[in-house]
């Protein structure tokens, strides 16, 4: 009722950032209508799933599709729209919408899980142009399940659209089903020093699809967002490539997987300082060494700085060579080993040698282990003394992602 009262106050209002709850999304709709010269608006965390009071603004369409901004149409001043984690989200708006937008010159989309594509029209919009006359720049970030800008076979036009980046959009086969018209754009950006260009807009799109571009420059991967990467994990092309820059990766619910990390991508890793593995239900090692020449084995993993082991019940070892000798995480500061039930040690006493820096290790509701570090055969009583100098009572640093 407040939104109403303050509806007036407002009038002359250019700039607005709001989050949208299920019990606001009519009234501030209608708060939003009221807000004729805005110029700018942020929308964050919105629940806005086709409000009753506005399916005729929204052409009728079902309950069950979701769908932004149906005020947008009565805002043609604004320019910059930003709309970020709307979880609820699978269609941005509906092409009526989206030509009542004549004003806008920047659209950025991130971190909406569900988001399938931008412009959504079940009638399928043969013959119908959409043009985005003003705008210049486009980004696309953190959707995980977008399949494409716009499926309809309608014709987009961007006169004005020079910059567009596309990042984190794995599922991203092409841009618009459709002709499409974007006379000035050169190029699309994956990172500042990364971007593709293949003569168009859509062919860009398909050979990044097919070549995972849209990861360049990514530093942080849960892997089950990606499962086109799940399935290339363990072929024998490199399906992780060199300038993608990971700092933090975490393996989980890859139920097919015997090993986390195949020994060529430990070479590729190189900035990698967070490795998580989890919820893997039949991995029985962490480091798959197997093929590592021992040249290349002092060179795998150089920052790596915590390793996080959870509920993996078959996991049996770290590693499945032994190449101690030669191989070091020096960089390795924690170790996490949480609900592995089937490990019997942490490792071995050349095992352990190898992680001579740690300064925090912590082992947890692992039932079968019967000592952190078990001797190897044929040492008894001449192993060697093993010491973690570093070791801390107290978790205090913290790892540099």
């Amino acid at each position: 009722m407040g939104i109403f009262m303050m509806e007036n106050s407002f009038a002359s209002l250019v700039c607005l950032s709001f989050v949208i709850s299920q019990e606001s999304s009519i009234s501030t709709c209608r708060f939003v209508e009221s807000l004729t010269n805005l110029e700018e608006l942020v929308v964050c965390e919105s629940y806005l799933e086709d409000p009753n009071s506005n399916e005729e603004a929204i052409e009728g369409m079902s309950h069950e599709m979701k769908v932004i901004l149906p005020f947008s149409r009565y805002i043609r001043h604004l320019q910059t729209l930003d709309v970020s984690h709307c979880d609820g989200l699978s269609k941005m708006f509906t092409p009526t919408i989206a030509k009542n937008l004549v004003a806008l010159t920047k659209l950025r989309i991130s971190n909406c899980r569900i988001l399938i594509e931008v412009i959504n029209d079940e009638k399928g919009g043969d013959g119908r142009v959409v043009a985005f006359n003003q705008l210049k720049y486009m980004e696309l970030d953190g959707l995980t399940r977008l399949r494409s800008f716009s499926s309809g076979e309608y014709t987009l036009i961007f006169p004005l659209l020079e910059d567009i980046i596309v990042t984190r959009c794995p599922n991203m086969k092409f841009f618009s089903q459709g002709p499409m018209e974007a006379s000035k754009l050169k190029r699309v950006q994956v990172s500042k020093e990364v971007w593709f260009w293949a003569g168009n807009l859509n062919i860009t799109i398909q050979n990044m699809f097919e070549e995972m571009g849209t990861l360049a420059g990514v530093e942080k991967m849960l892997l089950s967002e990606f499962p086109g990467l799940i399935g290339k994990w363990h072929n024998e092309l490199n399906p992780i490539k060199s300038f993608w820059q990971l700092k933090s990766v975490v393996v989980d619910k890859c139920p097919s997987f015997i090993n986390a990390i195949p020994s060529r991508l430990m070479l590729v890793l190189d900035n990698l300082s967070y490795l998580q593995v989890r919820n893997c239900e039949l991995l029985e090692e962490i480091f798959d060494l197997e093929g590592l020449e021992a040249v290349e084995s002092t060179r795998v993993l150089p920052k790596l700085w915590e390793l996080n082991l959870a509920n993996l019940p078959k996991l049996r070892r770290l590693w499945n060579r032994d190449l101690q000798e030669l191989i070091h995480f020096d960089s390795l500061r924690t170790l996490i080993l949480y609900n592995c039930s089937n490990l019997g040690h942490a490792f071995t006493p050349s095992m352990a040698r190898c992680l001579a820096n740690l300064e925090w290790m912590e082992i947890k509701e692992c039932g079968q282990m019967e000592g952190v570090i078990i001797e190897e055969e044929g040492q008894g009583s001449t192993m060697e003394k093993i010491t973690f100098p570093k070791l801390h009572d107290e978790r205090w640093n913290t790892c540099p992602i």
